[in-house]
């Protein structure tokens, strides 16, 4: 979905921002794993492993956020087109 996404532009589909930095766009495992788990954060300072799990959890909520935003839309769209196909 992603290879998809970004074959045509170097652009966020959300915010519309130029992708153009060289780790601006980075694929990851989304099940990684236990051995990747727990070699990742080894050797950094804890403020490091805390300002990553920080900028991570709050592009998971802000991820989340944008799903729920879809699914809502998604479902009145549906409820739209089932209320005028109803009335015909």
């Amino acid at each position: 979905c992603a290879n998809k996404a970004f074959e045509a532009a170097l652009v966020c589909p959300a915010c519309e921002t130029s992708l153009t930095q060289q780790d601006d766009i980075v694929f990851v495992e989304l099940n990684p794993s236990q051995e990747y788990r727990s070699s990742i954060l080894s050797g950094l300072r804890p403020e490091i492993i805390m300002e990553i799990c920080t900028r991570a959890i709050s592009f998971w909520t802000y991820q989340t956020s944008q799903e729920a935003r879809y699914q809502e839309m998604s479902h009145k769209s549906l409820e739209d087109k089932m209320s005028l196909h109803e009335k015909q």
